[in-house]
């Protein structure tokens, strides 16, 4: 089976304390638009310098197989979504955008 290890992402502006980040995955061949992504958790907590460990790993995918991946903090911020192919070497998603002041 496939899967999506993730173990470092970069907030937009560094925060002050660790964030609470909720990471969805889905098909990215699926034509529809609006499909639903499949929630990975809603809780994963990301320290301030972004660095995750133990990775957090997506599995129970299909392998060599195309999946846009989206990250989000859970206290309004922007968004991240990356296309991400499985059974190969797999990029670290990079990237969380417009992140709002730490509150």
């Amino acid at each position: 089976m496939g899967r999506i290890p993730i173990n470092s992402i970069v907030f937009s502006t560094p925060p002050a304390s660790p964030k609470v980040v909720t990471i969805k995955h889905k098909l990215t061949s699926d034509p529809d638009v609006n499909a639903s992504y499949t929630t990975d958790t809603t809780t994963l907590s990301v320290p301030v310098n972004g660095d995750i460990s133990p990775d957090f790993v997506i599995s129970g995918l299909l392998d060599e197989t195309s999946y846009t991946v989206k990250i989000f903090t859970n206290c309004g911020g922007g968004s991240i979504m990356q296309d991400i192919v499985t059974g190969v070497v797999c990029p670290d998603v990079t990237g969380i955008t417009g992140v709002g002041a730490a509150g």
